[in-house]
């Protein structure tokens, strides 16, 4: 099916006929509208759904009464005798064509109008096939459309994004999830089926009579009925006491973020930041001392490294004079004995030169030992090698030392800050003393629905046995007595098909389970668009509670995802439940990325719109889809619609394009 056209009259914001017409392009299957709040983007979701569905639909729930949800759909400024009306042309797949790639399809228009007369609300419904009119239709209007769109999947393909909201912060186990599942999977149609032949059973019972098992029967009878009560009763205890915890939860964590803001964490912390100051202030004072001590030695020479140095250079002349002083006296004896010896072999040339080399050589000597050293030898030069290798350790002790100081004093910086924090403590103290109470309050709450949940499942035990032992009896009964073999046959039959039913659930369930959780799965890996700590999702076939099983295969609460992740999830969870109802049907999204976050909403973008279906209409403000995400979406859109509300005239006008393109036009135009 497909939606062609829509049309309104008079509706909400939107004053005289309007018309919407929708992509149909297989490959440009989106049609993008958009519009600031308040502009009427609400009105056309809730429409679609009240033409479908009329009173039936929860759109009107809000509202005292259906009367009233009407008449506030009806445009202001316009008198009560104008009709308010909604259409909408369809395409509808012709059931004699198998091709699900063909696009062989009646045309169909459906029209739901409104008007006051005398005060009482007039409403009218129009059905037009081909082009001719067909009362038939009309008269059985909400039959056909249960027949085109099932009111159970219809969530599934028509919704907001306070519903995504509001499903990604419900547990995995919440009543909207399982009734869901259990709609899609028609398991709600068998239990139906069950309840009414166990009431075929209890009104076929009186039948059976003069039978000694008779007054058992009544009696257990009795007691299912009254266990069937005392089980709602704890049921409604158990639906007002989650109403309670949620509230509960919502204040609470309404007061942590007020908590936060007032600065309780620095609060909290306060004692232990005492403490780190007083352990760095003693760290900075250790180590102050250690420097301190360091100074008081040796260390300080190291500032006079360069008159140390002259000094050994000094005492390396020091020792040259006194090298001199020691072979002057042997070398004049040397010098002669060496002449004397060559004198008899060498010219008088060779011996010239080797005696003036002598006495250069000799004149230098003796110039050395002419001096006086200044140190005493052996002592000053141990001691500039100690303090060299000294001055080497104190220098890397002195670097570690500073080093250490200049990180406890920035850490102490950090620890001064968060302490000179402005906080009112009594403030802060009295939210605190509320958070405690809020807790402590929501943990008996849940320790009391724990308390009922327990006894709920007793007395569903014990409601299985009664039954169990009504069966038998009735049995027996049913054995001891042929003059009712009608009613024997019948209740024999409702049991047999209780069972048969009850074990065609089982199957059922295990069946379908695991498709619906491989589409689920599909949906969010396809959605999250990055690793996850999710790996899979499961779903339980006995209880149809859905869980997370993350990477190492253990079990994780939802609470453990991220916000954007648990949008996804539940967005996934629609996503899935829609591919597996077997139905293909348009899809329309209204305002559906307020709370997703940059990275999530190109995930939805690129991975969900162009993927959702054979047709996707989407409802917008300029915050949620922009130019950018247009970009993306270009090939994919068919149409695009703004709708502009006029603050003076108090009315919306459609205009063709999205916010950046009749922006502009308009400002050319101006």
């Amino acid at each position: 099916m497909l939606i062609k056209e829509i049309r309104f009259n008079n509706l909400g914001p939107f004053r005289g006929e309007h018309v919407l017409t929708l992509s149909t392009d297989r490959d440009r299957p989106i049609t993008l509208i958009g519009g600031m709040n308040g502009a009427g983007k609400t009105t056309i979701l809730e429409a679609v759904l009240v033409l479908l569905y009329g009173q039936r639909s929860q759109v009107w729930r809000k509202s005292s009464s259906y009367k009233d949800y009407i008449q506030s759909c009806m445009n202001n400024n316009v008198s009560n005798n104008e009709d308010t009306w909604i259409q909408i042309s369809l395409l509808i797949k012709s059931k004699s064509d198998n091709n699900t790639n063909s696009d062989t399809y009646i045309d169909m228009s459906a029209r739901r109008s409104w008007r006051i007369d005398n005060g009482k609300l007039i409403e009218t419904v129009n059905v037009w096939k081909n082009g001719r009119e067909d009362d038939y239709l009309a008269s059985n209007w909400d039959l056909y459309a249960e027949e085109l769109v099932p009111y159970g999947v219809s969530g599934l393909f028509f919704f907001d994004g306070e519903k995504i909201s509001k499903l990604a912060e419900e547990d995995e186990g919440s009543k909207t999830l399982k009734t869901a599942i259990s709609s899609l999977l028609g398991i709600d149609l068998i239990d139906r089926l069950i309840s009414n032949l166990r009431r075929i059973i209890s009104n076929h019972d009186w039948k059976i009579s003069h039978n000694k098992e008779d007054e058992r029967i009544n009696d257990i009878q009795t007691r299912i009925e009254e266990t069937i009560r005392e089980h709602l009763k704890i049921s409604q205890n158990v639906i007002s006491l989650d109403t309670t915890i949620g509230h509960n939860k919502s204040k609470l964590k309404e007061k942590e973020e007020v908590y936060l803001q007032q600065g309780g964490h620095y609060f909290d912390n306060r004692n232990k930041l005492i403490d780190e100051k007083n352990r760095l202030n003693e760290l900075i004072s250790n180590t102050k001392g250690s420097m301190i001590q360091l100074s008081s030695g040796p260390l300080p020479l190291h500032i006079v490294k360069p008159l140390l140095e002259r000094i050994k250079k000094s005492i390396s002349c020091e020792d040259n004079i006194r090298q001199a002083k020691t072979i002057l006296p042997f070398l004049e004896e040397y010098n002669i004995q060496i002449l004397d010896i060559l004198a008899s072999s060498a010219s008088d040339s060779i011996l010239e030169n080797i005696r003036s080399s002598m006495d250069c050589k000799e004149s230098i000597l003796v110039r050395l030992s002419e001096k006086d050293p200044l140190f005493p030898h052996y002592q000053i030069t141990h001691q500039l090698n100690s303090i060299n290798k000294l001055a080497t350790t104190l220098k890397k002790d002195t670097a570690r030392l500073i080093e250490k100081h200049e990180k406890y004093q920035y850490e102490l910086d950090q620890v001064e800050v968060q302490l000179h924090f402005d906080v009112d403590e009594s403030e802060v103290s009295s939210i605190l003393q509320d958070i405690k109470k809020l807790t402590k309050h929501i943990l008996q709450l849940e320790e009391q629905k724990l308390s009922i949940l327990k006894e709920k499942n007793e007395i569903e035990k014990q409601l299985g046995l009664l039954e169990q032992e009504q069966k038998c009896l009735l049995k027996k009964k049913l054995e001891n007595e042929l003059e009712v073999e009608g009613a024997q046959r019948i209740v024999r039959y409702a049991f047999k098909s209780i069972e048969v039913l009850s074990t065609f659930k089982e199957r059922l369930i295990i069946k379908k389970i695991s498709l619906l959780e491989e589409n689920i799965n599909k949906a969010f890996m396809k959605l999250i668009g990055k690793k996850s700590l999710v790996s899979l999702i499961k779903i339980d076939p006995l209880t149809l509670r859905m869980f997370l099983v993350h990477t190492n295969g253990n079990e994780i609460p939802k609470s453990q995802l991220s916000e954007g992740e648990k949008q996804m999830l539940a967005l996934a969870f629609l996503w899935g439940l829609a591919e597996s109802s077997g139905h293909t049907l348009p899809v329309i999204i209204d305002t559906p990325m307020a709370r997703l976050d940059s990275t999530h909403r190109i995930n939805f973008i690129e991975n969900y719109l162009p993927s959702s279906g054979r047709q996707v209409i989407v409802l917008s403000t300029d915050e949620e889809i922009k130019k950018s995400h247009i970009e993306i979406l270009e090939s994919k859109i068919g149409k695009m619609f703004l709708l502009v509300f006029d603050d003076e005239l108090g009315d919306t006008e459609i205009k063709q394009g999205y916010f950046s393109e009749v922006n502009s036009y308009d400002s050319k135009a101006s």
